[in-house]
């Protein structure tokens, strides 16, 4: 059973609620008020309340509606970011080391992983400090997403697409902006193919490329979202070997989700491990 699920079956009161909310969202239909209010009905019948089911209803309506959700798997992460903000799930206080570290997010599949970090980066963006306290400001964060929409004819090379995380106006680099973009690129070994159009690299060298332009941008957080997930094992372990040298040199906490326990073992300072709507958070051995 998926964390979404989870939270639901607490929720609902009926096993026959349940099945018509996921029948709801199998059949979900963004341009249909029935919909709405449909999902407001069965949220009512549920232990949630009338006043809460009216701010999630309104909420959810602007936000699928900013994403252009089409799909009902993606309207169910929508919905479970938005309950996430009025619910009270296990211990919703997390601490971390203010220290540069390597945090490694583990869990089951629909856990939560990546809507955890989105609520964080939603809380962030509205300097919202129920659920977390923030050491960083939203433009320290630098996010990698697990799936970009970058195919085969891609055609801005590696060095155009990683400068688009430098913090300038200016169509033309500065000199300082070029030496800048020069070291991260020779720091994430891009520099050979600097040249080569994104779209004809080979796996390994996007995850690079999107990590160099991260960099580019002065990150304290750097945020990864199964970054190793297309890679072999010997790619997935120079791309981590390559973020602890970079969480060295520049001083900034890494956190990755991935599923894979011989990375944990390997580069961890930190596991995350959510369940069961709660987290821990475990030191691991010295990495140094």
């Amino acid at each position: 059973m998926g964390f979404f699920d989870k939270i639901f079956s607490g929720l609902t009161k009926t096993r026959t609620n349940m099945e018509e909310l996921e029948e709801l969202f199998k059949n979900y239909k963004f341009e249909s008020d029935d919909f709405y209010e449909e999902l407001e009905d069965l949220l009512v019948m549920s232990d949630i309340g009338a006043e809460t089911t009216d701010k999630v209803i309104e909420k959810m309506r602007l936000l699928c509606f900013d994403r252009n959700i089409t799909k009902g798997y993606k309207a169910k992460e929508c919905l479970m970011e938005i309950l996430m903000q009025y619910l009270e799930i296990g211990d919703n206080s997390l601490k971390l080391s203010t220290k540069p570290s390597v945090i490694l997010m583990v869990g089951v599949n629909g856990v939560g992983k990546t809507t955890l970090i989105k609520h964080l980066l939603a809380d962030l963006a509205h300097d919202y400090e129920e659920h977390a306290k923030f050491m960083v400001s939203r433009d320290q964060v630098q996010y990698v997403p697990q799936l970009r929409s970058i195919d085969d004819e891609y055609p801005l090379c590696i060095r155009d697409f990683a400068a688009f995380g430098l913090k300038t106006s200016n169509i033309f680099l500065n000199r300082k902006s070029r030496e800048k973009l020069a070291a991260i690129l020779s720091e994430t070994n891009l520099t050979k193919i600097a040249d080569r159009p994104l779209g004809r690299a080979s796996g390994g060298e996007k995850q690079r490329a999107y990590l160099a332009q991260a960099l580019c941008a002065d990150p304290k957080l750097l945020i990864l979202d199964e970054a190793t997930a297309s890679l072999d094992q010997t790619s997935k372990h120079e791309l981590l070997k390559m973020l602890r040298n970079v969480m060295k040199e520049h001083g900034l906490t890494i956190m990755f989700i991935t599923h894979d326990p011989e990375l944990i073992a390997a580069y961890a300072d930190y596991e995350l491990h959510l369940a069961d709507k709660s987290g821990k958070l475990i030191k691991k051995g010295d990495k140094n």
